[in-house]
């Protein structure tokens, strides 16, 4: 006859191994010889969180605590979970009582943190992430304290955070290492973004799509293609835009600067076809009635320019470049001379 330890060991090897249904099969076994154990409650808590099922994790883990309330990280994980459901006050509750009960454990601090990080009350998440770090550095909680950093527009606080959180990279408890170093720098890359500091933001791009190549977060190449956009590199901004469109077919910042960039170039149908999209997407969008307008002028579509300016100022009636490409849309369909000027520049540009 299998006794509780069995179950629990082999719930124990199961839950470890990702089984989960034959780990609940084995905690639930336990329990049926052995309710008064709070340690299987605590794991069937655990599991039904990997299931997300919160609701039954929060019930088992209201036994474990019943049973025993002294264990601190029984404490943590339920105030963990009640801040994955939104349930701040009693997760801060649960930390507290973690916290007092074992001042040194690292992941209450940083359960606390995430709770006023998701609260976005970031000089509380900053305390707290800073106790964990005094306690043990981390570079996962270095990345949220930097994160916090960041919101508080206190962008050298956040790029030292971010830097010690590379230099401690080794350290780093997640399942993809990669990917995480990858998001190290791409933060820290919008942070000298922001700093206008174009050369480190682009280094610490090409890192973090060198770490992960394969990644689907579309912010990562719109970043890098800024950044070339910027440099007027053209034709290397629109390889990045390329690829941040295609992980997002509807990002009309990123088909704006497509288009753009296409228009640098020379590429007027490519880029009318990027406006197209935009207008599509937000056709309550200025921008993009506006530079579909001046690019149908550059390729003498007189008569479309002039209906996309006339649909900017119904927009937005005080938009002065609006009116300024009206007019020199209707100078270029009635003054040969001054149509022949603007054709000159346009090859000239299209040439260099």
């Amino acid at each position: 006859m299998v006794d509780f330890k069995e179950h629990y060991d082999k719930g124990k090897k199961c839950y470890d191994d990702g089984d989960l249904d034959n780990a609940l099969f084995h905690y639930n076994e336990a329990i049926k010889l052995d309710p008064k154990d709070s340690r299987v409650w605590h794991n069937r808590g655990l599991l039904w969180i990997e299931k997300g099922e919160h609701e039954k994790a929060i019930a088992d883990l209201d036994e474990a605590i019943r049973l025993d309330p002294n264990i601190s990280i029984a404490w943590q994980v339920r105030g963990s979970t009640y801040d994955e459901m939104g349930q701040y006050d009693k997760a801060i509750a649960d930390l507290d009582e973690a916290i007092r009960l074992d001042p040194n454990e690292t992941r209450a601090w940083n359960s606390r943190g995430f709770v006023f990080f998701n609260k976005e009350e970031w000089a509380k998440a900053i305390s707290q992430f800073s106790e964990s770090i005094r306690i043990k550095p981390n570079s996962w909680v270095l990345f949220f304290r930097g994160a916090s950093w960041d919101n508080l527009k206190e962008y050298d606080k956040a790029i030292a955070d971010f830097d010690e959180a590379i230099r401690l990279g080794s350290d780093i408890m997640v399942y993809n290492k990669q990917e995480l170093k990858s998001l190290i720098y791409f933060e820290r890359g919008f942070l000298w973004y922001k700093k206008k500091n174009y050369s480190k933001a682009l280094a610490d791009f090409d890192e973090a799509i060198r770490l992960n190549p394969n990644t689907k977060e579309h912010s990562i190449w719109g970043a890098r293609a800024n950044i070339h956009f910027i440099g007027e590199r053209y034709k290397q901004a629109i390889a990045d835009f390329d690829e941040a469109i295609r992980l997002d077919s509807d990002n009309s910042h990123c088909l704006l600067q497509r288009g753009v960039s296409l228009l640098m170039i020379g590429e007027y149908n490519k880029a009318i076809a990027d406006f197209n999209r935009c207008i599509e997407i937000n056709p309550k969008n200025t921008d993009f009635w506006l530079n579909r307008g001046g690019t149908w002028s550059i390729i003498g579509e007189y008569d479309k320019a002039i209906s996309d300016l006339n649909e900017v100022i119904r927009l937005d009636p005080d938009n002065k470049g609006a009116w300024e490409n009206r007019h020199n849309s209707w100078l270029m369909k009635t003054n040969e001379n001054y149509r022949n000027a603007n054709v000159q520049i346009c090859l000239n540009a299209k040439n260099s």
